[in-house]
């Protein structure tokens, strides 16, 4: 859905997700080598759930005309209406993640580039579900969006003898490993800075 500043927003409405303590993985007992042996598998009430929030994402993101971009990380915004008090948020990440992971690169291509945020928690025991809110951000590597790298172009790499070299074979590992999103001692992340720049 297209807000008012001109995001990319989808949102779901859905009930609340199997808790991955209780609901997520069963133990089966098999034989293995002779010997018995405890292997885990996943639930039919995580399966059934699955396809449920699948059906509703594939519904919203036609109707809201969410448009995917798979080159930027993914923030999911979680509101809870928990039934309970004594239900922890942490629990309930994981089926619809996984769910959304499962849909092709429909939104993202891998969890491992998606921040989660709990917005907030409520307690509604007539009608307990959860809303998510997704949206992308700008965060290049290390760097909150493209004008911070610009600026670290411009203030460090440009200055330096490896800075023509940018993204090609034997330039900077410094810089490369900061688009990876790794923290390196050479780079002082409080005032983005390389303390390593070679003069020209």
């Amino acid at each position: 859905m297209m807000n008012n500043n001109g995001d990319n927003r989808l949102k779901i409405i859905a009930p609340i997700p199997p808790s991955i303590n209780n609901d997520y993985m069963k133990p089966r007992a098999i034989m293995k080598f002779g010997k018995p042996m405890a292997m885990m598998y996943e639930s039919k009430v995580a399966k059934d759930y699955k396809i449920l929030i699948k059906k509703i994402i594939k519904e919203e993101i036609k109707k809201q005309g969410f448009k995917k971009d798979l080159s930027k990380w993914t923030v999911v915004e979680w509101t809870f209406y928990f039934a309970r008090v004594n239900q922890d948020s942490n629990n309930y990440f994981k089926v619809p993640v996984d769910s959304i992971t499962e849909l092709k690169e429909m939104i993202w291509i891998d969890d491992n580039t998606t921040l989660m945020r709990d917005k907030n928690i409520f307690y509604d025991s007539k009608n307990p579900r959860v809303e998510l809110e997704i949206y992308y951000i700008d965060k290049i590597g290390i760097f909150d969006n493209q004008e911070k790298l610009d600026d670290f172009i411009l203030n460090n790499c440009s200055q330096c003898r490896k800075g023509n070299k940018i993204g090609q074979k034997g330039g900077c590992s410094i810089y490369k490993k900061a688009l990876e999103n790794r923290i390196q001692e050479e780079i002082n992340m409080n005032i983005m800075e390389c303390n390593v720049k070679k003069q020209k």
